[in-house]
């Protein structure tokens, strides 16, 4: 090596050295410092000494020398540090991104569901025979019956019945059949299907995370929307009664015109439910029976039933049954009208409400008909209708009018045919009978 300016001079030493996986051999003074050497390596490997680091047995300090160091011949010294190349290039703004006609940030397309791998080999199978009917660029409301036809990621048959009065989506198969509270499904991702977009891929994601998704296909296009505003939306408040049927979808109502003036806070969903019921009954006419699927449990019509299994469509029938006194629960307790169709347990759900003119009624289920709902009949004696008021008989008897009396306990007048006169004994009207 050439012995450079401000060098000492004496011994000398060779040694590797090894920059950026390149190595390199030089000889150096053992008197000199790291300093100097580092003023050395700069032809070498293009790297100013202010950004050289020297690594010998750990980082090197610049006034120490290369013989208090321990370097001896053939020992290996390693560099640290950036070329000035390379940090004048990181330092100016490139050209294209100071553009303005060039788009400062990327975007990825992700690839439709229908040829992801994990869905492809389910689509490839094609459509199910029993498959529903899809029609594509239309919407419409959830049919009363289940959505059947489909095929799960396994390939198996799926089948959809949503129970608003529940609140409950089933999600059934031949194995089992899952019931889902809607409030438990976070969110619905739907795509349609390339070639088939009549039908739809969706997938119900039934925790935190897109792995917990329950994916489903061949979902009839038109059903979509329903789906996500049947699931998704507002809590649902039908009863499931005959005289109050429940709406088909859960898609809160807009009223036109100017807003209405704000609401109190709304109570408990048990006393929602309670004024649903409550204020329909309410109209009814006295001498009526209602009668129907209520799908209310509670332990006043089903005595055997846990306190826990209560729901809230059975405290709201329960408390308008309280609160109205010419209403009677004419079900006998007890009576089982629905067995579930695995396990053969019996629930009281069919019941009879109506006046307490029909509390001498005999209720009673019906044979088998192929429905998981047994019939259930009502036998009611004749009963007399009850006059209305203010057309009582009364009677004021008098020597002159006792033929007429004898008379008229021989042929019993219509109660019903009375009508008001004036009699000789005042001027106030009086009901009495025309014989």
């Amino acid at each position: 090596m050439c012995e450079s300016e401000g060098l000492p001079a004496g011994e000398a030493v060779s040694f590797k050295l090894v920059y950026n996986k390149t190595k390199y051999d030089i000889e150096f003074q053992l008197d000199g410092t790291v300093k100097q050497l580092k003023e050395h390596l700069t032809s070498i490997i293009n790297v100013l000494p202010a950004m050289q680091k020297v690594m010998i047995k750990g980082l090197a300090k610049d006034e120490k020398t290369l013989r208090e160091l321990g370097v001896a011949r053939g020992s290996k010294v390693m560099v640290v540090g950036s070329k000035l190349d390379d940090v004048v290039s990181v330092n100016t703004p490139k050209a294209e991104s100071t553009s303005s006609d060039k788009p400062t940030t990327t975007t990825t397309t992700k690839e439709p569901l229908c040829k992801q791998k994990l869905h492809r080999k389910i689509i490839d199978k094609g459509v199910s025979e029993d498959a529903m009917p899809g029609i594509k660029n239309t919407k419409d409301v959830l049919p009363s019956y289940p959505l059947s036809g489909m095929l799960n990621k396994h390939g198996g048959k799926v089948r959809l019945t949503f129970k608003l009065e529940l609140d409950q989506i089933w999600i059934g198969t031949k194995e089992r059949t899952e019931k889902v509270n809607m409030n438990h499904i976070r969110h619905i991702v739907s795509e349609a299907i390339e070639g088939f977009e009549q039908y739809h891929i969706m997938g119900l994601q039934l925790g935190p995370t897109e792995a917990s998704r329950y994916w489903i296909y061949w979902v009839p296009a038109q059903y979509v929307d329903a789906i996500k505003d049947t699931v998704l939306g507002k809590c649902h408040t039908g009863t499931g009664m005959a005289a109050i049927p429940a709406p088909q979808s859960r898609r809160p109502w807009v009223p036109h015109g100017p807003p209405p003036p704000p609401s109190p806070a709304a109570g408990p969903p048990s006393l929602q439910k309670h004024e649903t019921i409550s204020k329909p009954l309410n109209l009814l006419c006295q001498q009526v029976i209602l009668m129907g699927d209520f799908n209310a449990r509670h332990h006043y019509w089903a005595p055997g039933l846990p306190l826990h299994h209560t729901n809230t469509s059975g405290r709201a029938l329960f408390q308008t049954l309280m609160d109205a006194p010419r209403l009677l629960l004419l079900t006998p307790p007890g009576l089982s009208t629905r067995f579930h169709p695995n396990t053969a347990t019996g629930s009281v759900l069919d019941l009879f409400v109506g006046d307490a003119l029909f509390s001498s009624k005999f209720v009673s289920t019906g044979p088998y008909m192929g429905s998981d709902h047994l019939p259930v009949t009502a036998t009611i004696p004749g009963v007399i209708p009850r006059p209305s008021p203010g057309c009582l008989p009364r009677w004021k008897l008098s020597p002159s009018g006792w033929a007429k009396h004898v008379e008229a306990l021989e042929h019993p007048p219509d109660i019903f045919s009375c009508h008001t006169h004036n009699t000789s004994h005042g001027s106030s009207p009086r009901k009495t009978l025309v014989g």
